[in-house]
Formats: structure tokens, sequence, C-alpha cells
């Protein structure tokens, strides 16, 4: 008999592949790390959100204050007025305080409600020069009402409390050593002239320093 054919070498057994290794136990202090870390990022997140609204909320109430701020307490605050003393409405309020007045102030009605901050007459309705003159009567009658506020029980205490505190400035004779001065005014006619200084050691006048308040009209 002959040999047989030869052929193709049959291939060999594969390879059994290899398990793979089941995973480790879940580390009991990473998850715990995990879900802490987790936990921190979402306090943080809503703490941020809180400071948020806080800090929205401290604006809004920042505008809010200050749109509650009244005429007087403006107009006093205002650099230049440091001669002046806040004026009680009860006293603004009294019309035997204020007679006369009305004759000398344009547009008094609509400047005295401004001072008081009361609300315009519905229907009322300025153009911009308009409102610039009421707001300019407004100064002019409130300085006119301080000028008999000051000579109460009450104005007396006050400007007393503002030359204390050297509101009005000092005198700058050096002989004076830094003498607190008071404000004096040598005429009741409004705009015939501005408000000077008086030291009460060398008793003499002097402009006031600041420009801003030698404008100051002298009849307040």
């Amino acid at each position: 008999c002959g040999r047989p054919r030869s052929g193709r070498r049959p291939p060999p057994p594969a390879a059994p592949s290899p398990s793979r290794p089941p995973p480790p136990p879940p580390n009991p202090k990473l998850s715990c790390a995990l879900k802490l870390t987790s936990l921190c990022a979402g306090v943080g997140g809503a703490a941020e959100q809180l400071d948020s609204d806080s800090s929205e909320g401290g604006s809004a109430g920042g505008s809010s204050e200050a749109d509650d701020t009244f005429w007087i307490n403006w107009f006093c605050a205002m650099r230049g007025n440091e001669f002046f003393a806040e004026v009680d409405d009860d006293y603004i309020q009294d019309d035997f305080n204020l007679c006369g007045l009305s004759a000398q102030v344009p547009y008094y009605d609509h400047a005295l409600d401004l001072i008081l901050d009361l609300e315009p007459v519905q229907g009322d309705v300025f153009a911009d020069d308009q409102n610039e003159l009421i707001v300019a009567s407004a100064e002019m009658l409130y300085g006119l009402i301080h000028a008999r506020y000051i000579l109460t029980t009450k104005g007396l205490a006050a400007m007393l409390e503002k030359f204390k505190n050297c509101d009005f400035g000092r005198c700058p004779r050096v002989s004076c050593s830094g003498q607190p001065c008071l404000p004096m005014g040598q005429s009741d006619i409004p705009r015939s002239s501005t408000v000077k200084i008086y030291c009460p050691k060398c008793e003499d006048l002097y402009y006031p320093r600041s420009k801003h308040q030698i404008s100051t009209d002298r009849s307040i």
C-alpha cells in the first residue's frame, strides 16, 4: 500500500481563556469619602446660593433704605448745608410758624409738600424747568423756616450741639486758638447777601472757608 497523502496539520486546540478576577470588595472608607465630598459640594452650592440671595436682599434693602430718606435729612446732609439744623415736622406743619412766608416763596404749596414728603396732588404735571423752580423754592422756604426755628428752645439746642461739634467752622485768627464760630446774617431779606461766621472770642466776622458755604443765604 502506498503512503497516505499529506494534508494540513490540524490547528492546535485553543488555549482556555483566562477568567477575569472578581472585582475587589468596595472600600467602605472610600465610599464614605465620596459621599461626604458630594454632600459638601451640595452644601457649598446651597451656601453660595444663600449668600447670593442674601447679598441681593441686602442690596435691595439698602436701596429701600436710600429711598426712605426724608427730604429734610437729605437737604441738611448735602455738602455746604452744614449750617442747617433739622427742623421738626411738627413745627413746619403748624401754620402759625409759617405766617407770611407764602408771599415770599413762589410755588409755596408745592415747595411745602416737597419739604414734608407729601405726595403731589393728582393731576399736577410740571415741566422740567418748573420742577427745578419748585426744588429751588423748597430750599428757600426751608431756609426761612429754619431762621425762625432756631429761635425756639429746640432750635437753639440743636444749634448749640452743632456749635460744640465745630460744624460751623473755627476762627482763622491765630490768637483765637481754633475758637468755634457761629453762623451770622445781617439781613432778613432773602437773596440779599450771604452768610458769615462770627467768632465770639475776637468778635469779628469772617467768610466761611468752604466755597460751598459762601453762597448760603444770610437770611437763614
